[in-house]
């Protein structure tokens, strides 16, 4: 049936495009910030999951359980990290308590899918401290173990002096103006 998203036996999401009420499309959502609307009949703003709340208290949280919320698209857990540098917000505890341990779930995402989320995390104009944030995550080591396996405790390696070089200068372009291209940001991390 077309009209209902359906699971793996792990509890991931397989198809999630379903269309339906409002309501039901608040409650699909990933984080309260997003599962507020615009009416513009009236002006007003309909909240369905304390986003307004989170929105002052600069707060990325899961709406539900975050761990179900993780196994049904680990991505989640990037998009976290992603909204929390862009905005200048904290990842709201509960949110960020499983995602270290859960990080490997990543695994089974199409590599094309994470690719795309890499160029969205790498490439916003914020990518020095996304990466930071990744790595304190485990989600980094995740995405890019060949590079993973060079880390050192005090960020000293000649890899993680690269990464932070590659990054920063690209966050630079970006706030240039220039133009940036992910085939060299790619070949400079992995040199």
């Amino acid at each position: 049936n077309k009209s209902i998203s359906q699971q793996s036996k792990e509890g991931m999401l397989l198809r999630d495009n379903v269309y339906g009420t409002i309501d039901e499309d608040a409650e699909r959502r990933d984080f309260t910030i997003n599962s507020m609307y615009y009416n513009i009949a009236d002006y007003s703003i309909h909240d369905y999951a304390r986003g307004i709340e989170d929105l002052e208290d600069r707060l990325i949280r899961l709406i539900g359980d975050p761990e179900t919320r993780y196994r049904e698209d680990p991505v989640r857990m990037l998009r976290a990290v992603r909204f929390a540098v862009k905005l200048d917000f904290d990842i709201e505890e509960d949110t960020a308590a499983p995602i270290e341990h859960m990080a490997p779930l990543l695994g089974d995402i199409p590599s094309a899918r994470l690719f795309e989320e890499s160029l969205k995390l790498l490439q916003s104009g914020h990518g020095l401290e996304t990466y930071h944030l990744l790595r304190e995550y485990n989600l980094f080591q995740q995405l890019f173990p060949t590079i993973a396996a060079h880390f050192t405790e005090d960020y000293s390696s000649h890899t993680e002096q690269m990464l932070d070089l590659v990054l920063d200068s690209t966050d630079m372009r970006i706030e240039d103006g220039k133009r940036i291209n992910p085939a060299f940001m790619f070949a400079a991390m992995l040199w």
